[in-house]
């Protein structure tokens, strides 16, 4: 889940910034993460499948009980012993693993593992990618705060039903390869598959591009309800934990959100679950128009499970079903989470050198890959400027000061003593240089707005500066003079100190400072973005 995937604060050269992940890297963890942890869960899944299909009474004739020994219905290492109608084989998800390792090894618990890889990559790419645009699309975080729980129901349901365009063909080619390993599921050689590939060309061969899309619907209502209550439960709970600080955005966190969620997502598409396994795994009779040789459709199956094997079948291989979902989710998004902070710290260590570099061809105006002395000395003249009608001695001080800030940033930083600085050495002060670059910014704004000269602002030239703001004017386009004349008011009131009626630079730069107090302090960073700069 990406509902959170920002670094706040995170220091830059140009101050702290937030760091969020891009939204084409977040599909690509979204498909990696799953494809990975199916690696560790196919064989729980292979149980699941195996444990719904039991007990299905196949019209074509009975199904058979296998064990190990001879072959037969190229079925290798089998043998016959009794027919079934509809018992059940195995006695639960460890015994239906261990019956076939015994009879196929890695093999028979690992069915389908190529399909159920492309199937979750290609899933979850939309289902776990898509959920946060969604979410964005009908929740304004910055203006609302945390979604509720129902708008994050929606985003899931949304993002699961998107998934499943891209993922059906995989969908059908798993559950298919799974079912074939099953000992009392005799299927035809048509849908009998040795890879991917061979299952997609019998597909296409026998069935056709619909055959890439059976159940479509009900792998549209799994996936719906199932991201609905998975992907909203873990948001949810994660948010809430970390926002009331409950918990740290860490390991623990993940495991116990991932695993709730799980539960509640097992028990709600377990029945859903089971009538589309049926369906999927069915062989039909002839083309894709022909019904299959089980059920009509997704409601004929339904009605008939019910008829003749009562409700509580629609809960076969729940315990298998949550073993599978479990695991897979809290693999899922652990994996997810520790990739997410990965990102963000790489993203956020290459910011941090991006606006390092930036800050360094700020003092460097020569482009001569290096800082002079003179060009670091106007820097800190230009950021440290002294009041317009200061006196001899108090104009002698602020020179004495510059010239020591400059000696002290020479002295850390200038190894090979030659006056210049390099970017390596540049990297020592950075954190000076920064504040010395962001007062000249800010001297820069301070200048265009002062344009008689005189090195103060009086109310007329904030007034004028407001007035050519392009966005206080779309702002303000249907507001008073008065309103407007407000806000130049409530700047003096909080930062003219000395009460002159003018604002000194000094007393600007502290303005900015504190904008955050000012009942107007939308104008301030209007200025900012406006001029380029940030605030202090």
């Amino acid at each position: 889940m990406f509902s959170h995937h920002s670094l706040p604060g995170t220091p830059t050269p140009s101050g702290t910034k937030v760091i969020t992940i891009p939204t084409s890297l977040g599909f690509a963890m979204s498909s990696i993460a799953p494809a990975i942890a199916v690696l560790f869960t196919h064989p729980l899944d292979v149980a699941k499948v195996h444990m719904q299909l039991q007990g299905r009474n196949v019209r074509c004739g009975p199904s058979w009980v296998f064990t190990h020994g001879a072959t037969r219905f190229s079925l290798p290492s089998f043998r016959i012993v009794q027919p079934i109608a509809s018992g059940s084989f195995y006695r639960g998800t460890f015994h239906c693993l261990s019956v076939l390792y015994s009879a196929q090894g890695l093999a028979g618990i690992q069915s389908g593992l190529s399909a159920a890889i492309l199937r979750e990559g290609s899933k979850n790419m939309l289902r776990i990618g898509l959920f946060d645009p969604i979410l964005d699309v009908i929740h304004d975080r910055k203006r609302d705060g945390s979604p509720p729980l129902w708008k994050r129901m929606v985003a899931g349901a949304l993002s699961g039903k998107a998934s499943v365009i891209f993922c059906n063909p995989f969908e059908v080619l798993k559950t298919r390869m799974q079912a074939q390993s099953a000992p009392f599921l005799f299927a035809p050689d048509r849908y009998r598959y040795n890879s991917v590939g061979h299952g997609i060309m019998k597909i296409a061969r026998y069935e056709g591009l619909e055959g890439f899309y059976r159940a479509t619907n009900m792998s549209m209502l799994r996936s719906s309800f199932g991201s609905s209550i998975n992907l909203a439960a873990y948001s949810y709970m994660h948010d809430y934990l970390l926002l009331n600080k409950l918990m740290g955005d860490d390991f623990r966190a993940d495991v116990l959100c991932s695993s709730v969620s799980a539960f509640l997502t097992a028990v709600v598409i377990s029945p859903i679950d089971l009538v589309r396994t049926r369906m999927l795994a069915q062989p039909f009779s002839g083309s894709f128009h022909e019904t299959g040789t089980w059920y009509r459709s997704a409601t004929h199956a339904f009605t008939q499970i019910l008829k003749t094997e009562g409700p509580l079948a629609f809960y076969k291989g729940l315990i298998p079903n949550y073993m599978h979902i479990g695991p897979h989710f809290i693999l899922t998004f652990v994996i997810l989470e520790h990739m997410r902070r990965i990102s963000l710290h790489l993203l956020a260590d290459a910011e941090y050198f991006a606006q390092a570099r930036a800050a360094f061809e700020f003092f460097d105006e020569s482009r001569e890959g290096y800082i002079s002395r003179k060009e670091l000395s106007s820097a800190i003249e230009q950021a440290y400027p002294c009041m317009p009608n200061a006196d001899e001695k108090t104009k002698a001080e602020f020179e004495r000061r510059r010239q020591r800030l400059l000696e002290d940033i020479l002295l850390q930083c200038d190894w090979d003593h030659n006056n210049s600085i390099t970017f390596n050495e540049f990297e020592v002060v950075l954190q000076e240089m920064r504040a010395i670059m962001h007062r000249c910014q800010w001297r820069q704004l301070f200048d265009q707005i002062d344009r008689d000269g005189s090195g103060a602002l009086d109310r007329s030239e904030v007034l004028q500066a407001l007035s050519l703001n392009p966005e206080l004017l779309e702002k303000y386009e249907k507001v008073p003079e008065e309103e407007i004349e407000s806000l130049v008011a409530d700047i003096f009131q909080h930062g003219d100190c000395d009460g002159d009626g003018e604002l000194s630079f000094e007393e600007f730069f502290a303005l900015a400072s504190h904008a955050e107090r000012l009942s107007s302090s939308f104008v301030m960073r209007s200025w900012f973005r406006n001029a380029g700069v940030s605030l202090p």
